[in-house]
């Protein structure tokens, strides 16, 4: 089968870890894949095959900068015309788009050629700003155009239970939905091999934004009640650059309150090769 995964959302697979082993798995089950990521202006060539069965061409005007979400809706015309004339010319089995700006390019560059279009949100703007993640100041359009997406495609890939549910109340009909949950990469999350340097109290791990304040103010109230724990958090800026990080600085006056503070090491960023000892 021919796959196209649309990312209009990146620029390289390097910087999505995710889409690398989707991509890497798909083509492990005998299908070919093609990335279509976001030209982000370097000089770079506009095919590049990565490994046996996945190839990523990069589209668009090349904007490297166009991260927030308002840049990438505005880009979503200049992405799409170009995959549309890609599809005409090889036609791909099946679409399957990551993140709302990919499904609306991928939902212009389909019209009229009959190519079913899966869509993946990873996280849906209401959620987010029920769990104080989205500003109520930003994230208008997404909020408005999800539900309108969702509706349109072939078949929505949610996450959750909790996705599931926030769909259906937004009026996607439940039997286009199908839940699969994200997956762990055993064979490098397991009980063997390199384990972090840790004390005798029992661990909890989590790797979160440090601007999620609400969630891991709770983490630490219930922390408060496990005397004999400790609570690793992994995320934020580098460790050395903690003191300056203001959503930091938030989290360490919670912990003091809570007489925590000796139980809690905010490790900062760790990168992806750190995080399976931890």
């Amino acid at each position: 089968m021919k796959i196209a995964l649309v990312a209009q959302h990146t620029t390289s697979l390097a910087e999505d870890a995710r889409l690398r082993e989707l991509s890497r798995s798909l083509a492990g089950k005998g299908h070919r894949v093609t990335v279509y990521a976001r030209k982000d202006g370097a000089p770079a060539p506009a095919k590049a095959e990565l490994e046996p069965g996945v190839q990523i061409e990069l589209i668009g005007p090349g904007d490297k900068h166009a991260s927030d979400e308002s840049q990438l809706l505005a880009q979503v015309p200049a992405f799409s015309q170009p995959l549309h004339e890609r599809w005409r010319h090889e036609r791909p089995d099946v679409v399957h788009a990551l993140r709302w700006t990919s499904g609306l390019a991928s939902l212009a560059a389909a019209r009229d050629l009959r190519i079913p279009v899966v869509q993946s949100f990873d996280s849906l703007g209401v959620a987010e700003r029920r769990h104080h993640v989205l500003p109520l100041s930003v994230g208008t359009e997404r909020i408005r155009l999800e539900p309108a997406i969702g509706r349109s495609v072939n078949a929505v890939v949610a996450g959750s239970s909790d996705e599931e549910s926030d769909l259906t109340r937004l009026g996607v009909p439940r039997r286009s939905i199908k839940v699969v949950p994200c997956g762990v990469d055993t064979d490098e999350f397991n009980p063997e091999g390199p384990v972090a340097d840790r004390t005798g109290r029992h661990r909890l791990v989590t790797v979160a934004d440090l601007q999620e304040h609400d969630a891991l103010a709770t983490l630490l109230q219930a922390l408060s009640k496990v005397p004999g724990a400790e609570l690793v958090v992994a995320g934020g800026p580098p460790r050395a650059k903690l003191r300056g990080d203001m959503a930091y600085r938030r989290l360490a006056k919670v912990a003091e309150s809570l007489d925590v503070t000796g139980r809690v090491l905010f490790a900062g960023e760790v990168g992806r090769g750190a995080l399976p000892p931890l």
